[in-house]
């Protein structure tokens, strides 16, 4: 199964899917398996070959930037903040966003 995320370059805080995806192993309609390495996502922004192609994700394998304790737990903080403040609380119905953010004069707007 390929989840949203990862078919759709899901992203947030200036950083998306493809900035920490090193490598997946994949498995095709006729059961062979493959590992693949980032460049065969093709990601591009809010899509990837994995959108509406036949494949299924069975593992993906992530960079992780490692940092002390204390750090992680500000910056998780930091951004828990942030949504709490902008978005609805997950215990109200939501469709989520599902909008692309067009580009006006080369930059992404909301």
């Amino acid at each position: 199964m390929i989840f949203p995320a990862d078919a759709v370059n899901a992203g947030a805080f200036g950083r998306s899917l493809a900035d920490v995806l090193l490598g997946a192993d994949i498995v095709d309609v006729a059961g062979e398996t493959a590992a693949v390495d980032a460049g065969y996502f093709a990601f591009s922004y809010r899509s990837s070959r994995f959108k509406f192609g036949s494949e299924t994700l069975l593992a993906l394998r992530l960079k992780c930037s490692p940092d002390d304790e204390a750090a992680i737990a500000k910056k998780t903080r930091e951004n828990l903040d942030y949504r709490r403040e902008r978005h609805p609380s997950y215990r109200q119905a939501s469709a989520g966003c599902f909008f692309k953010n067009p580009l006006l004069g080369g930059v992404k707007a909301s």
